[in-house]
């Protein structure tokens, strides 16, 4: 379950910052960073993905390659919530974080 605060945190108009997201779970950086492509219409393969932003009212899935879409900050911050990603798999999966 995602915590209620990624509602507020708009990862395709602001830059993050490592103090946005450094106390986040992995699948709120997940939803972070899906939530980019989904706002380009991205079709997504994975299946608990594309039902997460079925759900959402605003999702229409439209395209399999969103990426000369993408603006150089969502591109940043893709960035950055992958490498906060893979930190939080290596460092709190096994501790059931």
């Amino acid at each position: 379950i995602a915590s209620e605060s990624i509602v507020t945190i708009n990862s395709s108009t602001k830059k993050l910052k490592e103090s946005d997201i450094k106390n986040l779970k992995k699948i709120d950086l997940e939803i972070l960073r899906n939530t980019i492509f989904a706002r380009h219409g991205f079709s997504f393969k994975t299946k608990t993905v594309r039902q997460f932003f079925d759900s959402v009212e605003w999702y229409i899935p439209v395209s399999t390659n969103v990426d000369d879409q993408l603006t150089a900050v969502e591109k940043q911050n893709i960035i950055l919530l992958k490498r906060f990603e893979k930190y939080a798999e290596d460092n709190y999966d096994s501790f059931g974080r």
